[in-house]
């Protein structure tokens, strides 16, 4: 879990009983809202709506996103990004 004061995060190695460090992920404003978007159900093209970008931009968010918590898919984003509370 991290710490939103100080922005560490640690996960507890179940294997080993330890805690290990865990890099914090910073996210723009703009890909924590498609992040928060994209956890209500929203298309991608209902998004670039919602937040007057065009559909490219929106994607572009979604990619750097997906590349930043080294996942496969924005259901994997929008739950490490609620385990981590990154987004609520």
């Amino acid at each position: 879990m991290f710490n939103n004061r100080t922005h560490e995060g640690w996960n507890l190695d179940l294997e080993s009983g330890t805690w290990q460090s865990v890099p914090y992920i910073s996210l723009t404003e703009q890909e924590t809202q498609v992040l928060k978007y994209s956890a209500m159900g929203y298309t991608t093209q209902e998004i670039a709506r919602l937040m007057f970008k065009s559909f490219d931009t929106v994607k572009g968010y979604r990619k750097s996103i997906l590349e930043k918590f080294d996942t496969d898919s924005i259901t994997e984003a929008i739950n490490y990004a609620m385990i981590y509370r990154l987004i609520d």
